[in-house]
């Protein structure tokens, strides 16, 4: 298992990954030691431990936002429509139904070429 050193606030972590992840390993640091240190200018006499800690909270509250925000969505879809049983009735009364709308269609043409 391969060993990424990652560098936060001067500290370097040695951290163990899957092979492969390295480099996502890499991008994951730099986006976490971007935070770190934006937090770093408004806390300046935080510890290290303390910044991480601030934009673990961080993270953890914009995720619980996710959260919220995709269960709300996943409520506002529509139940998906029952099926419709395999019958002849119901197999005429679509093809009647398409007929009408055809008909009407034409209509419309009609008048429009008339127009």
């Amino acid at each position: 298992m391969p060993t990424v050193d990652i560098t936060i606030r001067n500290n370097i972590h040695p951290i163990a990954c899957d092979d492969g992840q390295e480099s996502h390993l890499r991008l994951l640091s730099s986006a976490l030691t971007k935070r770190v240190d934006g937090l770093s200018h408004h806390f300046a006499k935080a510890s290290d431990l303390t910044l991480v800690i601030l934009t673990a909270l961080m993270l953890e509250d914009e995720l619980m936002e996710i959260r919220k925000q995709q269960k709300q969505l996943s409520l506002n879809i529509a139940p998906a429509a029952k099926p419709i049983p395999d019958t002849k009735a119901t197999d005429a009364a679509i093809v009647q139904t398409i007929e009408t709308i055809s008909e009407y269609v034409e209509q419309l043409a009609n008048r429009i070429e008339k127009s």
